[in-house]
Formats: structure tokens, sequence, C-alpha cells
């Protein structure tokens, strides 16, 4: 268990002891209402279960909160019900709709819950404290409702906000104040009508027929109104996620600005986008950027292509359509998800008219809600296709294309000498193995050569680092000009260079490149108005594929060149019979015999 859930645990303990205290100490101690009508418990609870199912959820950036018609049964118990029954009815109903309607996990449950009989007890110690020894059914009952209606909802706002800041550690919203005007305004509103009918109910139960027109167009209009605001709420974040996608001054700044926007537009934890440039179907790559959970994020990193995407760019466009995970569906949550903690996601597809651009996807709805619902999807389809119209323009394109090339140089230049741009040591080695990997019963050989400059340490010495530089490029030079089309020359450091001959029938083939080599050494180097003077020597090994390691072969290469150094430099050696006791031998300080 992390972090966040245990401090969430903590204020689940910390709200029922608290519920546990007032309805113990406070709430068994009350008189029944004493009014002629009178609602069992059982009755009340399922008035408690049906408001909370018919629930209306109001959103302002990434704060959320949930009304429902909860004041009715509210106010009916405050009258009609005794209090042990009415705080019951409240948590039980609420347990009831919340778990199986709802399906919230165990967490969110007994915090809801707790909280909902926390509101039932203050709502109704507010309404007797005010009510006192005067009649229910009057002027001081109205206010007794109205008063704790105000109570519980600035309570149930506050407590909802502290559950917020200690799992998303993050300080009050700025929406609060408006939250809870909001919230209290509408249960002014169902609180007044409740009133009337409790009103009208104790005096005359039969007129309780008048009042489920009125209460039903109420409800109707209340969902309308703030589905219509929802509405203009999601034309709104829609037309900022197109202002971001144009006047981004680069990829990388556009989808992560995109990915955090739409984190707010869904109030979700996680947001990913995938693309897919063209080409990377064959390389099996994709390029995949991610904001959340929490501060985590991801930029334009290229990563292996995984099954889903790769799925999808096969499907026909009509084919493809949007995917939805959740802990209760038979499709489950893929295994990298499921690492970042994924537990219900939207996924749907980037396109275009030709082919698959990406997917987005959005995770891990935040608030009173568990799950994205149909709206929610609705809303992110219509968002992904405005992104795949705006993805699409040339000069996403062009944008892709550079992080390509600037990828390509980057490995280029981790795979290069900065100096005589020849591949490095790494990169030889790469080849060699590549080599020495063909099919074996090859009937040609792998052939290395280390090459070593003699005496260089006197030109660095006597004319300096840059001349020794200019005299390294101008080695490197003649090396190529003398190999074979074929063949790799390599620097592997300092004044030492190899050369790769991948393919070569027998050790004449490789003894006539190293000749050339020397004798394009033999011509004097013009360096700073200087001429001079260098020479090399070379050590060669052969090793047929399959038959030999990188590192032994290359070794083998090295003790050669070795072997011709301390025969008199400027000359050539190729491994043999002599130097393999040598070569099983350890050697230590071979440094030092360097000239």
């Amino acid at each position: 268990m992390n972090r966040v859930a245990l401090r969430v645990w903590a204020l689940n303990a910390g709200l029922v002891a608290v519920a546990t205290v007032l309805y113990l100490g406070f709430v068994t101690r009350l008189p029944a209402p004493g009014l002629l009508v009178q609602v069992p418990w059982w009755a009340l609870a399922g008035l408690f279960i049906v408001s909370e199912i018919a629930v209306v959820h109001v959103q302002f950036r990434r704060d959320s909160t949930s009304f429902s018609l909860n004041e009715i049964p509210l106010v009916a118990g405050l009258y009609f019900t005794n209090p042990v029954g009415m705080v019951a009815a409240q948590a039980v109903g609420a347990a009831i709709a919340l778990a199986l309607h709802r399906r919230q996990p165990p967490l969110k449950l007994v915090f809801n819950v707790a909280k909902l009989t926390i509101e039932a007890a203050v709502a109704l110690l507010v309404f007797r404290a005010v009510v006192g020894g005067h009649p229910l059914l009057g002027l001081y009952g109205w206010l007794g409702g109205l008063a704790a209606i105000a109570v519980v909802d600035i309570l149930g706002a506050l407590v909802v906000q502290s559950v917020i800041s200690v799992s998303e550690g993050r300080p009050p919203s700025s929406a609060l104040f408006r939250t809870v005007v909001l919230a209290v305004a509408a249960g002014f509103t169902t609180g007044s009508i409740a009133l009337l009918g409790v009103t009208v109910i104790g005096r005359d139960p039969a007129g309780v027929w008048l009042l489920v027109i009125p209460a039903g167009m109420l409800f109707l209009a209340y969902r309308a109104y703030v589905a219509e605001q929802a509405r203009q709420a999601s034309i709104g974040m829609l037309h900022e996620a197109n202002r971001i996608l144009q006047d981004a001054d680069s990829l990388e700044t556009a989808v992560m600005e995109l990915l955090e926007h739409i984190r707010t537009m869904f109030r979700a934890e996680i947001a990913e986008i995938i693309l897919l440039r063209a080409g990377d179907e064959e390389r099996g790559v994709m390029v995949r950027s991610r904001v959340g959970p929490g501060e985590e994020s991801e930029r334009l990193a290229e990563v292996p292509a995984e099954p889903l995407q790769q799925g999808l760019s096969l499907l026909p466009a009509g084919a493809r359509g949007t995917t939805v995970f959740t802990r209760h569906a038979d499709r489950p949550v893929p295994e990298r998800l499921r690492a970042l903690g994924v537990r219900d996601a939207i996924l749907t597809q980037l396109e275009n008219e030709h082919r698959l651009l990406g997917t987005v996807m959005i995770a891990n709805r935040l608030g009173d809600r568990f799950s994205f619902d149909h709206s929610d999807r609705q809303l992110f389809e219509t968002l992904a296709t405005q992104a795949s119209f705006s993805l699409q323009n040339d000069r996403y394109r062009q944008v892709l294309a550079q992080r390509t090339r600037e990828r390509a140089e980057f490995e280029h230049k981790a795979h290069h000498d900065s100096l005589t741009l020849l591949p490095n040591r790494a990169l030889l080695v790469e080849r060699v193995r590549d080599a020495l990997a063909r099919r074996e019963g090859a009937d040609t050989d792998v052939a290395v050569m280390y090459v070593d400059l003699d005496d260089f340490k006197t030109v660095n010495d006597s004319l300096g680092h840059a001349a020794g530089d200019a005299l390294l490029v101008q080695v490197a030079d003649r090396m190529q000009i003398s190999i074979r089309p074929d063949d790799i020359v390599a620097r592997l450091g300092g004044d030492e260079f190899a050369v790769l001959m991948a393919d070569v029938a027998n050790e004449a083939e490789a003894t006539t490149v190293a000749k050339r080599i020397l004798d394009s050494l033999n011509a004097p180097f013009e360096i700073q108005g200087h001429e001079i003077w260098a020479h090399a020597t070379i050590g060669i090994a052969r090793a047929r594929p399959g038959e030999m390691e990188v590192a032994d072969l290359l070794k083998r290469a090295d003790l050669a060149m070795y072997t011709a150094k301390g025969e008199g430099k400027s000359r050539y050696a190729v491994f043999g019979d002599r130097m393999r006791v040598s070569f099983l031998e350890p050697r230590t300080g071979r440094r030092t015999a360097r000239g």
C-alpha cells in the first residue's frame, strides 16, 4: 500500500471515529419527531439509495463535485423518522448505492459512507438546535431545515477538499468557494421543495401526490441546466486544445501542454500520446509522451512498439474504434499500464485518411466519479479527431522529421570519432561481432588490423596538440584510400586505428592492404608549414565466422601489432603460432613498450 492510500485510510479512520462519537454520544439521545406520519428507516434508506443514483456531476477545471437530491430524504428523515433510524438509513442507503451502483473501491466507499453519516448526524443536531421547543411544522422547522442543509453542504465540501489535498498532495482549490456556493444554492432549492413536501404531508398525507410533478420537473430542469453548462465547458476545452496545438512553437511543447490540458479536461491522473511516424512500423518503434501519475512525465521518447498500437495500425480505419479498460471489463489492462497503476482508461486512435498517426489515452478518473462515462468517451473521441487534424499538418510532420534527424545525428556521434569522423571503438566491436556472426562454414575469413602510429608523441611535444590532431586527420584520410571498398577504418583512440576486413580469402589479401597503408604513410605530411614524416606498425589477425569471440580476435591483432613493434616498427606482423604462447600468458605493463 502506497503512502497516499495510507494517508487516506488514516483520514477515513478519523471520519469513522467522528461518526461513531456523534452517533453514540448525541444522536441516540435525541427524541423522536412526534409527528403522526412515520417513515420506517428501511423505506428512508430506499430514498437515500435513489438520491445517490440520481447524481449530477459538475466540474471546474480539475476540481469536480457531485450533487444529488440527497436533501429530499434528509429533510424527510428530520421530520418523519426517529434519529437513530435516520442516521442508519443514510449510512445503509449510501453504502448500497455506492458499492453496487457506482462500484466504488473500499477506500472511497468507506470515506463517502463515513462522510454522509457525519452529515446526517450534524443535520439532526443543527435542526433540533434551531427548532428548540417550537413546532416542527412551522417557521422554526423551515429555518432549522435550511440551516441543517447549509451546514451539511459546507461541511461536505470541506471534507471532500481535505481528502483531495491528502490524496493528490496539492493545496485547497481556488474553486472551493464557488463550489460551496453552488452546493448551498442547489441544496436550498431542493431543500425548499422538500420542506414544502413535509409541510403538506405533515398536515395531509394524501398531499404527497401533489409533489410528484414539481419534484420530477425540478430534477429534470436541474440536470438539463448542468448538462448545458457541461456542454459549454466542453466547447471551451476543445477550443483551448486547438489553440495549444496551433500556437506551440515545437512538437514537444504542443504534446506536453496538450497532455496537461487533457488531464484537466477529463480530471484524469494520467494522459499519454503515442505517435507513429512513417516507417516506424517496419522499425518496430514509436514515440511516447506521458504526464502522470503524479509528477512523472515522458517527453517524445522513442520506445519499442507495443502490440496494441501494432494491431491498430494493421486494421482498416473503420475497424479501429475506441478501447475502454476497466477493472470490471473482460479486456485486461496491458501489463505496462498496470505497472503505472492504471485501473481504468479510455484509449482512442489519432488517424488521417491514409494511416494511423498514433493513439491518445486518459487513465484513472479523479474526484467523486470512479470511472469515465459515456459522455467522457464521446468528448474524448471528439478531442482525438481534432488533434488528428492538427497533427497531420505539414508543420508537425516536419517537426517529427527533424526529431528523427536529430536522433540519427546523436546516434552517429555516439558511434563515431569527433576528430576524424571515423567509426569509434564501440562501432568497430559491433561490426566485428556482426562479421563473426555470419553462418558457420563460410569459406572466407574475418581479418582485423591494429594500426599504431610510431613516435606520435614526438609530434605532440614538438609542434603541439593541434598539429597532432591535424596529422591524425590526414593519416585517417590516407588509410581510407588504401583499403578495399567494403573494408572499415576506425579510430580506437589516441594514435591507434583499426581496420576491419569482413571477407578475406587468404592471408595475402590482408597483408596486401597492410602494405598499401604503410606505403601511403611514406610520403611526408604538410602540417602548419612543416613537413612531418609518420610511420605505423600493424598487427593482423584472422578468424573464421563462428569460431572465435570478438574479444579474442581483437587481442590477437593487438598482440601481433606489439610483436611487430618489438621487431623494429614501421612494419606489419600476422598473428601466428609463435605468438600463441604469449597470447595465452597474462601480460602486464605492455603499454610501456610503445614508441
